[in-house]
């Protein structure tokens, strides 16, 4: 996390092994917005694939979580197309969280993957897996600059 080079006020947000949209809802005492920028079938990046052991194409979902209609968090979720993509495009424009903190069928590998946008943007990535569908899922989270400032303020 010291390359990130991320101010401490995200050290906690880096390290949340919760979900994230509860803890923005706490933090800020009101329900994120999400908004859905897009998803689809996409190449991926190669780390992506390999880590999905993906032959084709795979599906990712893009999503912006809003505190007062300012976006504090981008995210990226990756499956490979099946069941992992269904359990995706049943989401709608609700967040991942009902799907990975609600279902005990999906856990988390302990391995955090710290993460940067271009521009510095620190983030994070975590494998998912769903023991029942077979289905493993990438997700990425970015904490943008408006988060820090509303921790901040």
């Amino acid at each position: 996390m010291e390359t990130l080079n991320a101010a401490e006020a995200l050290h906690p947000w880096l390290r949340l092994t919760t979900s994230l949209t509860q803890k923005l809802q706490h933090s800020f005492a009101t329900k994120p917005g999400l908004s859905l920028l897009g998803e689809g079938l996409e190449h991926g990046n190669i780390w992506e694939r390999e880590l999905l052991s993906a032959q084709q194409n795979v599906y990712a979902r893009h999503i912006a979580l809003t505190i007062g209609g300012t976006p504090v968090v981008l995210a990226r979720s990756v499956t490979t197309q099946g069941s992992g993509m269904d359990a995706l495009t049943r989401l709608k424009t609700r967040p991942l969280a009902e799907l990975l903190f609600e279902d005990s069928q999906w856990e988390r590998n302990a391995n955090m993957q710290y993460l940067a946008l271009d521009g510095g943007v620190p983030g994070r990535g975590c494998l998912w897996h769903n023991r029942v569908l077979g289905a493993g899922l990438i997700v990425q989270e970015f904490f943008l600059h408006a988060l820090l400032a509303k921790v901040g303020s």
